[in-house]
C-alpha cells in the first residue's frame, strides 16, 4: 500500500513523511501543491475519474486488435483492479475481472482464456494455489499466466516461473512492462501476427 501511495503522491509532484515512535505507532502523511477547482466547475467534476485518468498512460488501442487476446483478470485490491483495466481497455481489450483464485479455477473450467493476469496474494485461494490447480487441468490451449506480487524477492520471482506461471511483475504495476509481457503472450498466441 505505502509503493501506491508513494507513486500516487510522487505524480503529484508530493512528498511522503513518516513519524514513528516505538510501542506507539506509526504515522504516515503526504503534501502536495493543487490547484482549487472553481465552485462552478465543482458540480461536473469527478476527482476519482480525474486521478484515474492521469495515473494510467495513454496508449493506442491496435494491440487489442492486432493480439485479440482473451484475458482474466484476477485482484482483490480495489484500486489496483481499477487501474489495470482501465489500462487494458486503452489497448483495447475487454478483460474479465475476478477477485480471487477460487473464481479463477471456476472461470477456465468454464470458459477459454489466453492470458491469466493473477495476483498472487488473494483470499480463499492464493494465485500460487490456482495456477498449480489450473496446470494439472487438461486445457488446450493452456493460459499464458503472469502472476504479479508486490514480493521482488528472486525466490518468489523463481517459485512463481517453478509452480507454473509463464511471467511474472511486480507491484506497482509499471505499465509500460505489462504491455510487453502481453506482447510475448500475443506473439505466442498468434505466432502469425509481426
Amino acid at each position: 500500500g505505502l509503493a501506491i501511495v508513494k507513486r500516487l503522491v510522487k505524480l503529484l509532484n508530493g512528498k511522503v513523511s513518516v513519524k514513528s515512535e516505538v510501542g506507539v505507532g506509526s504515522e504516515f502523511s503526504f503534501t502536495t501543491r493543487v490547484k482549487l477547482v472553481p465552485e462552478k466547475e465543482l458540480a461536473s467534476f469527478n476527482s476519482n475519474e480525474l486521478t484515474i485518468k492521469t495515473l494510467v498512460p495513454e496508449v493506442d488501442h491496435k494491440m487489442g486488435s492486432d493480439f485479440p487476446l482473451k484475458i482474466l483478470f484476477a485482484e482483490d485490491n480495489a484500486i489496483n483492479k481499477k487501474l489495470t483495466v482501465i489500462f487494458l481497455e486503452r489497448l483495447g481489450f475487454t478483460p474479465h475481472v475476478v477477485a480471487d483464485g477460487l473464481e479463477v479455477v471456476t472461470e477456465v473450467k468454464r470458459e477459454a482464456y489466453d492470458v491469466l493476469l493473477m495476483d498472487i496474494s488473494m483470499p480463499q485461494m492464493d494465485g500460487f494455489q490456482a495456477t498449480q490447480i489450473i496446470r494439472k487441468l487438461k486445457l488446450s490451449p493452456q493460459p499464458y499466466i503472469i502472476g504479479f506480487s508486490a514480493n521482488a524477492f528472486q525466490e518468489d520471482i523463481d517459485k512463481a516461473l517453478q509452480i507454473g506461471m509463464d511471467d511474472y511483475l511486480t507491484k506497482p504495476i509499471r505499465f509500460d512492462e505489462l504491455k510487453r509481457k502481453l506482447v510475448a503472450a500475443g506473439r505466442r498466441r498468434f505466432p502469425f501476427v509481426s
